[in-house]
């Protein structure tokens, strides 16, 4: 048995009780807290030191939902306040943040550490985005599909499909024209390029059909693979 056979069948080992679909990796020191709402597609990767955090373990249905062939990289964190989901395809740098939760600081004579955790807010990321390096989104955001969020890019509002967004707090440069087949600055953005975009249930399915298996980069998700 090789060794990317060994570290797969160690998954199905795994204590955890979150729901995992076929041929996932999931690095050893991965943490799921609340494991029973989370739920990771088929043939994802959840990259070493990754941290998933529910905070309702009460309420009902998934709290963290990652889709198909998604990659969320080493020391990623996504604390849930009512509802985290990453669709399918989507792409994580190292470091990324998603912060759907917070304590409560209505109250400065009230410890912080021990203040109540804020779980109502959610955030959505479309299919097939992708998050650079250290990119932290905040509560309360929903992301279009097919966007791409720059290095260190701070997340604070919605970000509309198929744009570049760079910058803290995070401002749209580019958007993708499906007239012209090209990238266009945000300036030259008018209302007739939308009209041109698939919706995402029809972006998403011409996805699996033109990409129907995935090879994701498993060996850059943890040093368990060793030095390639």
């Amino acid at each position: 048995m090789n060794l990317f056979s060994k570290i797969f069948s160690g998954l199905k080992k795994r204590k955890h009780q979150a729901t995992v679909g076929d041929n996932s990796y999931i690095d050893s020191t991965a943490q799921f807290i609340g494991s029973k709402r989370i739920k990771i597609g088929t043939r994802c990767v959840i990259g070493e030191n990754a941290w998933l955090n529910v905070n309702d373990w009460g309420a009902s249905g998934y709290a963290i939902e990652i889709g198909d062939f998604s990659f969320i990289a080493r020391r990623n964190f996504l604390t849930a306040g009512s509802h985290i989901r990453i669709g399918a395809y989507c792409l994580t740098g190292p470091d990324c943040h998603f912060l759907g939760a917070d304590h409560a600081f209505d109250d400065p004579m009230i410890p912080y550490a021990i203040a109540p955790v804020r779980t109502t807010a959610s955030i959505e990321i479309g299919a097939n985005c992708w998050f650079g390096a250290r990119v932290t989104v905040l509560k309360g955001v929903t992301i279009g599909y097919g966007s791409v969020i720059g290095a260190n890019a701070l997340v604070t509002n919605d970000i509309p499909p198929f744009s570049i967004v760079v910058g803290s707090p995070a401002k749209v440069v580019k958007r993708y024209s499906f007239d012209q087949k090209r990238w266009i600055a945000a300036a030259e953005w008018n209302c007739a390029d939308e009209n041109t975009f698939p919706s995402e249930e029809d972006y998403l399915a011409s996805l699996r059909k033109t990409h129907p298996y995935l090879k994701l980069p498993t060996p850059a998700a943890s040093h368990q693979f060793g030095h390639l």
